[in-house]
């Protein structure tokens, strides 16, 4: 489609914006990896702790299948007939 050849430019704001949720999603990623830690140090032994973890892996699934997605769309935009 070359109407959409400009998202392919390299420092295209499109990229650029892609570039900038991958970033966004490993410092969310960082942040749930040290809460982790925090969890299993502080909470192992109550009942929340289970909960928590919970919610924690739910975060990391949601935040992997974005990171994912996102990477997918990135090499769309490279190599667009690679399906």
């Amino acid at each position: 489609m070359a109407e959409l050849d400009f998202l392919k430019e390299e420092g295209s704001s499109f990229c650029q914006e892609l570039e900038s949720l991958q970033l966004a999603s490993c410092h969310l990623n960082n942040l749930v990896e040290a809460l982790n830690i925090v969890l299993t140090n502080r909470l192992e032994h109550t009942r929340e702790y289970d909960m928590l973890l919970t919610i924690n892996q739910a975060i990391l699934g949601h935040n992997d299948e974005l990171q994912l997605r996102s990477n997918r769309v990135l090499e769309l935009l490279q190599h667009p007939h690679a399906d």
